[in-house]
């Protein structure tokens, strides 16, 4: 939420930044297990993410381009069912996004 690119992509579709920010990090807090105190590890990749990750390589494939860029990742989380944020952006009457130039 950060990336230019996607604030105004999401201005674009009429979605409050904000909104969908606080309801991100609110479950991110409510949901993400932590480590006992005096723990510390690396993080892990999430069976989810592994998956959104493989949706933005095939919609890049398939579109015959040769990199990735962030609206093929915005493309796979709305492809990505099991999501927090295809929910957030589903709720916001996100159903896809279509890119024109």
């Amino acid at each position: 939420l950060n990336n230019a690119v996607i604030k105004n992509l999401l201005n674009d579709l009429g979605i409050d930044i904000r909104k969908i920010y606080m309801q991100t990090k609110v479950h991110i807090e409510a949901n993400t297990p932590k480590f006992p105190q005096g723990v510390v590890d690396e993080p892990m990749e999430t069976t989810t993410l592994t998956s959104t990750i493989e949706y933005m390589v095939a919609h890049t494939q398939a579109a015959g381009k040769k990199s990735a860029s962030i609206e093929d990742m915005f493309v796979s989380i709305l492809k990505n069912e099991h999501t927090f944020a295809h929910y957030v952006l589903k709720k916001e009457g996100v159903e896809k996004y279509s890119k024109t130039k």
